[in-house]
């Protein structure tokens, strides 16, 4: 074989070799390629997940953990068949039914002339454990309240009588002063607990009114009670009442009252309530929402 012909087969197996490596590299190429579509596919799915199960925040304090865990057991089915058994002996069934902790505050019976003992009357059955507990002791004048990581068994009149101040964010429901207008009204207007009223005239709170939310001289710090509103300020409550009388949480009581303010500039409603307005207050929020994102087609 010439030298000539030896030179022509090696180019041949070089550029057969140099050829293979290129297509080689394409593959390897497009291989990689391919993956990389799937990973951002991934990734993106990831993100939009955890954006859906990211839940807003309904108030401010959050509750902790455990009140969350006693707030899920009120709303957990239960029933009882309790024929002349005394209230303290109902509550701890109830509290080893749900594992959770359930105190008679017998100070408070007391003021109204009750004994943890007072027999109770009533079968139940596919009920929650908050209508149950609503349903036995309404008749007394009892109620329950979530406070201190325990469900507390005290008199209406003091659970009328005690307030907590929540921060709620209401930045998707309220653009403007009109807006917080809007939903302080629909708040008190809902029956849902009791306001104190500023003791304006109508007259002069159809003027604020029209003036659309003009802010008081707090308004250079963000924060004003809405002109023309029912609430200013808290009334200092009743102190030992004895009386046993039950207040319903839309009575016009003057020694229970709440106040409500917005706060334009962190986007929120402070609120001061009883427990159970409170869960009212949250309640009614939800609707909103619901029916606004219903009429947007969400």
């Amino acid at each position: 074989m010439t030298v000539y012909k030896r030179r022509k087969i090696r180019c041949a197996a070089l550029a057969m070799l140099v050829g293979s490596v290129v297509v080689s590299g394409w593959s390897i190429s497009l291989a990689l390629g391919d993956k990389k579509p799937s990973k951002l596919i991934t990734s993106s799915a990831d993100k939009n997940i955890a954006k859906k199960t990211t839940l807003k925040q309904s108030f401010y304090p959050a509750l902790t953990a455990r009140e969350e865990n006693l707030e899920a057991a009120l709303q957990a089915e239960t029933e009882a068949n309790f024929p002349e058994i005394p209230l303290d002996e109902v509550m701890t069934y109830f509290s080893e039914l749900h594992n959770v902790p359930v105190v008679i505050q017998a100070q408070d019976l007391g003021a109204i002339g009750l004994t943890p003992e007072e027999p109770i009357d009533t079968r139940l059955k596919n009920i929650t454990f908050e209508n149950a507990l609503e349903q036995i002791l309404d008749p007394l004048n009892l109620t329950y309240v979530v406070d201190r990581d325990l469900i507390l068994i005290t008199s209406q009149a003091k659970a009328d009588a005690t307030f907590k101040t929540r921060v709620y964010p209401v930045g998707d429901l309220c653009q403007t002063d009109d807006d917080y207008q809007a939903l302080i009204a629909a708040i008190q207007k809902a029956n849902l607990g009791i306001w104190e009223r500023t003791g304006k005239s109508s007259q002069a709170i159809n003027s604020a009114q029209n003036k659309k939310g003009t802010p008081n001289s707090e308004k250079d710090n963000g924060f004003f009670n809405i002109q023309g509103s029912v609430i200013v300020e808290v009334a200092s409550p009743l102190q030992g009442d004895t009386s046993g009388k039950k207040h319903n949480p839309g009575s016009t009581h003057p020694n229970y009252t709440g106040t409500i303010s917005a706060v334009p500039h962190s986007k929120s409603l402070v609120i001061s309530q009883t427990y159970h307005t409170h869960k009212a207050i949250v309640e009614l929020l939800t609707q909103l929402r619901k029916s606004r994102a219903d009429q947007r087609g969400n």
